[in-house]
């Protein structure tokens, strides 16, 4: 293994989101999706909401015992060229 490779902390991505908010004020939340993914991860799958939103506060992952969920980080640009839209309301 490399020597430059290391395990990047939650806060450490956190750090680096807030960073490039300007640019990218928006969050994906993404999923799995496979046969170990709990309800709930899965009803959350491809919530997008500002970096801000209150939600993120208890839903930035990992937020469970053996999560493996990730944010995407985007840009108004990205939503639109992925076809994303901000949630409306957050899922509970």
């Amino acid at each position: 293994m490399s020597d430059n490779w290391r395990v990047t902390s939650s806060r450490e991505r956190w750090e680096r989101i807030v960073r490039v908010v300007d640019d990218r004020p928006y969050l994906r939340y993404v999923a799995v999706l496979d046969n170990r993914t709990s309800p709930e991860h899965r009803r959350w799958h491809g919530t997008v909401l500002r970096w801000d939103h209150p939600w993120w506060e208890t839903h930035y992952p990992p937020n469970g015992q053996r999560c493996r969920c990730i944010v995407q980080q985007l840009s108004g640009d990205d939503l639109e060229a992925f076809g994303y839209t901000v949630s409306s309301a957050p899922p509970d």
